[in-house]
């Protein structure tokens, strides 16, 4: 929660004027003038209410997965090898790829889970390893409307997310797509 004094920061920060937040609040001008100020110490409804409306403007305008996702998304069967996964990731320069099956998502393949099977004591001759043998649980799907700190949440715990539009997997959102984005 934000105290008082950061609430014309925040305001500010969300590209809301005091006559704005006025008139989505029905407060006055003047009263919204005076509690930035400190000159008004408002009731908590008040106060709630003035930063409601800018958090939900904030929101609205916060940038959307739909906007940060790579929109050629690179796949790989579950029977495809691991072999062809390999050199879907060094042609395309990435880490991962979703494993999809009928337009849907049944999994994932990451380098690092390779490299464990690799590294691993059991010989694993990769030319003919199946990539639903090993693959990991698939990325987990966020919508083209989710917003980018929500995206970046998800991230933390995920190496990538799929993003869909009216049902269909649209794109894929990585942690590096997230370090590509300019600071708002």
């Amino acid at each position: 929660m934000y105290s008082i004094e950061e609430l014309k920061k925040l305001r500010k920060d969300s590209g809301l004027t005091q006559a704005e937040v006025a008139r989505l609040t029905n407060f006055s001008q003047s009263l919204i003038s005076q509690v930035e100020s400190g000159e008004v110490d408002p009731r908590l409804s008040t106060f709630n209410k003035i930063y409601s409306v800018i958090t939900q403007h904030r929101n609205k305008r916060q940038q959307k997965a739909i906007e940060i996702m790579k929109r050629d998304l690179i796949s790989i069967k579950p029977n495809d090898t691991l072999a062809n996964a390999i050199k879907l990731m060094k042609k395309y320069d990435i880490s991962q790829l979703p494993v999809i099956e009928n337009e849907k998502p049944i999994g994932s393949i990451s380098d690092s889970t390779i490299l464990k099977i690799m590294d691993s004591e059991k010989e694993v001759d990769i030319k003919i390893t199946l990539v639903k043998e090993v693959m990991d649980e698939p990325f987990p799907i966020v919508s083209a409307n989710t917003t980018i700190s929500a995206v970046a949440q998800l991230l933390r715990e995920n190496p990538a997310l799929l993003v869909t539009h009216m049902g269909a997997i649209e794109g894929i959102i990585t942690k590096a797509d997230l370090l590509n984005i300019p600071k708002m």
